[in-house]
């Protein structure tokens, strides 16, 4: 086909075959995959996965992490919590007062980050730019979406595939 390289016309070919060929996550074609990170949320009590204790602009989520902590920062082997066990016992206490500290429910969830959000066509191109660029991510996660609703990427999946069909019988250039 006039105009394509060599490399374009393998491109092509490739990505139809991996677009039909990949696991679909039981979503109809056309999908596509979004990038979600780990991020933190912070949630009124009682409505998280989990609690925060913050001391002295230090997260502590465990119970024991915190005592230590405070040990560790007011110099002392035995910190009074009044009888707490556990962060959530700590939350609106006395002693969490006395020792300022602010404990807060969270819920860790997966969403697309403003500033490295990205789509991906197949789950290889997500793996790839996971190996190249996942030290930058925070527990990054594809997420599968269908695309029927949108007219522009379903022709554009088809027009992917029309020409990988074509293609396919042209001899490449030397």
């Amino acid at each position: 086909m006039q105009g394509l390289s060599n490399e374009d016309i393998l491109f092509i070919k490739n990505l139809s075959n991996e677009m039909k060929t990949q696991d679909t996550r039981a979503t109809a074609q056309p999908y596509g995959l979004i990038l979600l990170q780990e991020k933190e949320e912070l949630r009124p009590s009682g409505f998280g996965d989990g609690y925060v204790a913050v001391h002295d602009s230090e997260s502590y989520y465990s119970f024991k992490d915190l005592v230590k902590g405070l040990e560790d920062y007011y110099g002392m082997d035995n910190v009074d919590l009044g009888g707490a066990t556990s962060l959530y016992e700590l939350q609106d206490t006395a002693e969490a007062l006395q020792y300022n500290i602010d404990v807060y429910a969270f819920e860790k969830d997966h969403v697309p980050n403003k500033m490295s959000s990205n789509f991906f066509i197949t789950e290889k191109a997500y793996h790839d730019y996971i190996d190249r660029d996942g030290h930058n991510l925070v527990k990054p996660q594809s997420f599968g979406i269908h695309l029927t609703r949108n007219s522009e990427m379903e022709n554009l999946y088809k027009i992917i595939h029309k020409l990988a069909d074509i293609l396919e019988t042209e001899p490449c250039k030397d």
